[in-house]
């Protein structure tokens, strides 16, 4: 681990500062998933990428253990991240 925040949903970088954006196994562990995600939008170039990988089995593995994203979530995130 390179950098540990002291706010998680507010990231250090300037707006558009990367090209791409991986989140891997975090956002069912993040209180307000919501407020990270907006977080990845604003530090992606705008034509960027953004990937999310997030479980969608209910098995519970990991305190916070908050959130599922069921197969609708990642239209429904792409949606949101152009509106």
């Amino acid at each position: 681990v390179d950098i540990v925040l002291k706010d998680p949903y507010r990231y250090h970088f300037e707006d558009g500062y990367f090209d791409a954006v991986v989140s891997t196994s975090q956002l069912e562990h993040a209180q307000f998933f919501w407020l990270s995600f907006l977080e990845m939008l604003r530090v992606v170039r705008h034509d960027g990428y953004v990937l999310v990988v997030a479980p969608s089995n209910l098995r519970y593995h990991m305190p916070p253990d908050s959130w599922r994203f069921m197969p609708d979530a990642a239209p429904s995130l792409e949606a949101w991240g152009r509106h």
